[in-house]
């Protein structure tokens, strides 16, 4: 039997290739924080404007254009941007909630610095009829699904997907830098008009 995986929800991974530089691991280890729902997060929603990131906010774009350009292969030209970036800790015992970014395309989360078990949990849109108890979880069939979180890689998903992560037990703190995008450029033709230009 072949299988059509029909309208799967896409999740990208990419690798930095590099060590932090010192001044770049600085303020993302040394964000002024508050507090969140379950962990800390930065009170600066714009660390990636901050000069000496700019090398890594150069990489997470082209890594979002490659996203967009495999996943959704637009016909024309489209300028993916960062409207918001922040830093979030996770310590002992701590969770983040499950939530989803609002106003916004595609997500990103960077891990900085993470332990062994430490995952993101993605949970699948609600549209099922029926729950069958499977004999084992495989892509296809789970409600969610764990993605590892690698210090040094990068996370992409729709902003819509919720997610979240559980309560850690590791003794070091989990560190990410996590961001929003939205387009520039046409989108579509709408009834056969000249496309939404944003």
């Amino acid at each position: 039997m072949d299988i059509i995986n029909l309208f799967p929800t896409c999740i990208g991974k990419f690798k930095l290739g590099r060590e932090l530089t010192e001044p770049e691991a600085n303020i993302i280890f040394n964000q002024e924080l508050s507090n969140n729902v379950g962990n800390f997060k930065s009170t600066d929603y714009q660390v990636l404007n901050i000069p000496e990131l700019e090398r890594l906010k150069s990489f997470f774009l082209n890594c979002v254009s490659e996203y967009i350009e495999e996943v959704y292969s637009p016909k024309n030209d489209l300028s993916p941007y960062v409207t918001q970036s922040w830093t979030t800790v996770t310590k002992t015992y701590q969770h983040h909630h499950k939530h989803f970014h609002h106003n916004s395309f595609i997500s990103g989360v960077f891990y900085a610095q993470t332990e062994d078990g430490d995952a993101i949990e993605f949970y699948d849109r609600p549209k099922r009829f029926l729950d069958i108890e499977p004999k084992e979880w495989t892509y296809t069939n789970s409600k969610s699904w764990w993605v590892p979180a690698v210090a040094g890689e990068l996370i992409l998903f729709p902003s819509d997907l919720e997610h979240t992560v559980n309560t850690r037990l590791g003794e070091k703190d989990r560190v990410s830098l996590a961001f929003n995008t939205f387009l520039k450029g046409k989108i579509c033709a709408m009834d056969g008009g000249a496309g939404l230009e944003l």
